[in-house]
């Protein structure tokens, strides 16, 4: 298991990017928990994932999202 950090923008009337660290044995695997699992589902089809990139190695934690930031808005 690894731990990767993976960039969204999407669209909730307004366009914003949010970060999140997601715990998965690969990057397709996290990609697809966090869009399986995305917490706000109404918002899902506008999601565009633009970065993914491995933070650490997590052998000993289970598979998740373990950060979220905030939504960073633009115009």
């Amino acid at each position: 298991m690894k731990k990767w950090n993976i960039v969204i923008w999407a669209n909730d009337g307004k366009k914003f990017c949010q970060n999140f660290h997601v715990i998965e044995a690969s990057d397709d695997a996290a990609k697809r928990y966090l869009l399986e699992n995305f917490p706000y589902p109404k918002f899902r089809a506008t999601i565009e994932v633009q970065e993914v990139s491995e933070l650490e190695d997590a052998e000993f934690f289970l598979p998740g999202v373990v950060y979220k930031s905030g939504k960073a808005y633009f115009a």
